[in-house]
C-alpha cells in the first residue's frame, strides 16, 4: 500500500460526542474499506509508531470527528505522490480556519456533501496550493519527513509544532473533508452583530465553548456577558470569556437582575419544551429587551428531497442534527414566539446557494408548481423580537 491511514482515538466519549463518534466511525469504516488503515485506541501514536505503520508514500492521519469520502481520499493519495510535499491537507468544512473551502454552493447533508466532494474532484483533482499552516483534523505526512521527526513526538502535536515551520505544506484543492470538532466553538458573527448598541448585559443561552462571548468581549469589553451551558466540558472553556457561566439547563437559571438582551443561537430545536423556555426567557429579559436567535428551516430543499427519496438521515451537526428534538418552519417559529409573549418580530432568511443537484430539484418543483422557492432555499432563520 502506498498510503496508510491512522484514525486517532477520541479525546472524550461523553455527552454530545457519543453520536458523532459512532457516526464518523461508521462512515469512515465504509470509506476506508480496502485501504491500509488502523484505528488507534487509548492514545495517539508517536511519530516513530506512525513511521513503522506508514506506507511507501507516508501516512494520513484523521481525527475521530472528521469524515472524508472515498473520492477525496483518492485525490489525496494521488497528490501525495507529486512534487515532494512534506505535509498535505484537504479543504475542510466545519472547522479549520485557512482550510475552509471557497465553494460556489453549500452542502447540508451527507448526499450534498458527497456531491460536493465529487464536484471538487472533477474540478481541481490533485492540484495543490501552498499554505503556511495546516490543521490537525486531517493531514498527510510524507514518509521522508516523518522519518526526520523525533520518534517520541505524538503525531497529534505535529501540525502545531515548530518542527513544521519550514516544511513544505500544501492544501489539495480537489479533496474535501468535514470536521464536527468545532460544534461548540462557533463565534456567530451573524448574531453578535444584532446585539443592540445600547445593551449593557447579554445572556447567551446554550453558549457552548464561548465563541459568541469571546466575539462580543473582544469588541465590547465593558459588556456584561453571562452564559448558560448544560455540557460541563464546553462550559469550562466558555468560562474564560464570560463574566459568569451557569452549568445546567436554562430552566434552572434565575439571575438577580434581568438582561438587556438574550441570545439563543440554534437552541430552540434542541429543547423538549421550547414554548415554556421562551416564556422563561421573557421573565429574564428587561421590559423592551431584545431576544435574538436562530433556528434551522425544516422545509429546506435538502430535507424535502431526502424525504421524497425515503431518507431522513441524522448527522452530528446541521439541519438534521442528531439531538434536534423540534423542527420549525417560518410559520411555526413565528407562532411559537408570539405565543410566548414576544412582539416586533423580524425574521431574516439565510439562503445559501444550492448544489447543482439541489438546483435541479428546485427547478423540477417549480416546473410542477410545487413549493415556494424562497422557503425551500432557506437553510436557517435568524430572528429578533422584543418583549411585548
Amino acid at each position: 500500500m502506498e498510503v496508510s491511514y491512522i484514525v486517532l482515538p477520541p479525546l472524550q466519549t461523553t455527552g454530545a460526542h457519543r453520536f458523532s463518534l459512532r457516526f464518523c466511525r461508521k462512515y469512515m469504516a465504509r470509506e476506508l474499506s480496502g485501504r491500509h488503515a488502523r484505528r488507534m485506541e487509548g492514545r495517539p501514536p508517536t511519530c516513530g509508531e506512525s513511521l513503522a505503520f506508514s506506507g511507501e508514500k507516508g501516512v494520513l492521519v484523521l481525527q475521530p470527528l472528521t469524515i472524508a469520502c472515498a473520492d477525496s481520499l483518492a485525490v489525496l493519495e494521488q497528490a501525495s505522490g507529486e512534487d515532494g510535499w512534506d505535509l498535505l491537507c484537504p479543504q475542510l468544512g466545519g472547522a479549520g480556519p485557512g482550510q475552509t473551502p471557497l465553494l460556489p454552493f453549500a452542502y447540508h447533508d451527507l448526499a450534498s456533501y458527497e456531491e460536493t466532494a465529487r464536484w471538487l474532484k472533477r474540478k481541481a483533482g490533485p492540484l495543490v496550493r501552498k499554505v503556511s499552516a495546516i490543521g490537525d483534523d486531517m493531514f498527510f505526512c510524507s514518509r521522508p519527513f516523518l522519518g526526520s521527526l523525533p520518534r517520541d513526538l505524538p503525531i497529534t502535536l505535529l501540525p502545531g509544532s515548530q518542527l513544521v515551520e519550514k516544511a513544505r505544506k500544501g492544501m489539495v484543492e480537489g479533496a474535501l473533508a468535514h470536521s464536527f470538532s468545532g460544534y461548540f466553538a462557533h463565534g456567530r458573527e451573524d448574531l453578535a452583530s444584532l446585539v443592540p448598541a445600547g445593551a449593557r448585559s447579554v445572556l447567551d443561552v446554550g453558549c457552548g465553548a464561548g465563541g459568541l462571548g469571546a466575539r462580543l468581549k473582544s469588541s465590547r469589553p465593558d459588556l456584561r456577558v453571562v452564559g448558560v451551558e448544560p455540557v460541563a466540558e464546553a462550559a469550562a472553556v466558555a468560562s474564560k470569556h464570560y463574566d459568569r457561566v451557569h452549568v445546567g439547563p436554562v430552566e434552572s437559571f434565575s439571575p438577580e437582575e434581568p438582561f438587556d438582551c438574550i441570545v439563543c443561537g440554534d437552541l430552540l430545536e434542541h429543547l423538549n419544551d421550547p414554548w415554556s423556555v421562551l416564556e422563561h426567557l421573557g421573565r429574564l429579559l428587561r421590559r423592551d429587551g431584545t431576544l435574538i436567535g436562530s433556528s434551522p428551516n425544516a422545509g429546506h430543499w435538502s430535507v424535502v428531497k431526502g424525504l421524497i427519496e425515503g431518507r431522513f438521515e441524522y448527522v452530528p451537526a446541521g439541519i438534521l442534527c442528531w439531538d434536534h428534538l423540534r423542527f420549525f418552519t417560518e410559520e411555526s417559529l413565528r407562532a411559537m414566539l408570539t405565543s410566548a409573549g414576544f412582539g416586533a418580530l423580524t425574521i431574516r432568511k439565510e439562503r445559501p446557494t444550492p448544489t447543482p443537484r439541489g438546483q435541479e430539484f428546485l427547478s423540477a418543483l417549480e416546473a410542477a408548481g410545487l413549493g415556494e422557492k424562497e422557503t425551500l432555499e432557506t437553510a436557517e432563520f435568524v430572528f429578533t423580537a422584543r418583549k411585548a
